[in-house]
């Protein structure tokens, strides 16, 4: 019988496997190549052993490149995490401001820096991520004993490593973000003299009004503000901006830790001091303080502070304002996008001193405790002006 043709081809196609090894197909039920017979196969598999027991033991004189979030030194050159020049570009070492949205975005916190890099509103050796950081522990003494004092918080107004300077004052301080000057500061430093506590916060030796800083200050120089009763002007002709002798703009903004908002034109008839600031600014820690104190002398003298966080979420504010608790009121401006961008704040702190009138008398950028006390120089001024 003759098969037909379609039959006969197919025949012809399947003759060829029918001739192939078995061992080709027992290769291929293995998923990999045919085994070789020179053991080469064991030998590739036992380099890969090796090589991979040297990178997990470090036993390999090569070091792996440098993991930038696990606080180890991975590259050997002595560097950790972030502080290694291989990790300038990785994310989990970025600091700017639009990367502290979430913990998660953060990175390491870095204990010698004056910032709060993973964005739990603690800096430094305040932090509980660096307590087994050398830059947080206590030096140990030639005895084995410990060295007095303990590391060197640059911003607490204390001596916190026993060598009788207190923060900026101390040489330790001097990298410190909270101590840099920029070119609106003096030679005078960042500390600021607290004319009324008893204490030598500035490290010169001289306490209150005995202290020269001091003699301008309204603690050591007492004078009655004006009798006469204010009454508003007319502001029809005076055109609104940020510049001295302008209308500032009107807001309203929600208060930090209570419910409700504020309007700057509801403050009329009241000397009010504006300041900017952020959780990850540097200065602002000084300078929030001293404005706590400027709101204690003042607050029942028809004088108001403000305080403008720019931060993104209240929760950063909040954390900050636990660590520098102040009684002034707080607004958020949720990452300056209602009032910091129409006024103009390209950084901060910025301070805006307006009279009773909402008209501007004073604005500033950065943060020096001769600035303030020329503001509170200014605030006296307008006292005696109704």
């Amino acid at each position: 019988m003759v098969e037909s043709p379609t039959v006969m081809r197919r025949a012809a196609l399947a003759l060829p496997l029918l001739l192939l090894p078995v061992a080709y197909f027992a290769g291929c039920a293995g998923g990999g190549e045919p085994e070789a017979s020179d053991g080469s196969s064991e030998q590739a598999d036992a380099s890969t052993e090796t090589s991979t027991a040297d990178r997990t033991t470090g036993s390999s004189n090569l070091q792996g490149p440098e993991d930038c979030g696990n606080q180890k030194d991975d590259d050997g050159d002595g560097k950790v995490d972030c502080k290694d020049d291989e990790c300038g570009e990785d994310p989990a070492c970025s600091t700017t401001p639009e990367n502290s949205g979430d913990a998660a975005s953060q990175g390491p916190e870095d204990c010698d820096n004056g910032q709060d890099d993973d964005g739990d509103g603690k800096i430094d050796c305040l932090d509980s991520a660096c307590s087994s950081d050398p830059a947080c522990g206590a030096a140990s003494a030639g005895d084995g004993s410990a060295e007095s004092g303990g590391p060197k918080n640059c911003s607490d107004r204390k001596d916190d490593d026993g060598d009788g300077l207190i923060d900026c004052k101390d040489p330790d301080c001097a990298e410190d973000s909270a101590c840099q000057t920029d070119a609106g500061q003096d030679a005078e430093g960042a500390m600021y003299e607290d004319c009324g506590n008893q204490l030598d916060e500035d490290g010169d030796g001289k306490t209150d009004c005995d202290d020269t800083d001091c003699k301008e200050d309204p603690a050591c120089n007492q004078e009655d503000g004006g009798d006469g009763e204010w009454s508003p002007a007319d502001l029809s002709g005076v055109p609104e901006g940020l510049e001295q002798g302008q209308r500032a703009p009107d807001f309203e903004l929600p208060y930090i830790g209570r419910t409700g908002t504020q309007k700057l034109s509801g403050l009329r008839g009241q000397i009010v001091l504006i300041t900017f600031w952020a959780s990850w600014c540097g200065p602002c820690r000084l300078e929030v303080p001293a404005l706590e104190l400027t709101w204690q002398l003042y607050k029942e003298q028809e004088v108001t502070v403000i305080g403008i966080s720019v931060d993104e979420k209240p929760r950063f504010a909040n954390e900050f304002l636990g660590i520098f608790p102040v009684s002034y009121p707080m607004l958020l401006d949720k990452a300056g996008a209602a009032v910091a961008g129409p006024w103009k704040v390209s950084s901060i702190p910025v301070t805006v001193l307006l009279d009773r009138n909402g008209v501007v008398v004073e604005r500033r950028m950065g943060y020096t405790p001769r600035q303030l006390r020329t503001t509170i120089t200014r605030i006296d001024e307008l006292l005696r002006t109704p």
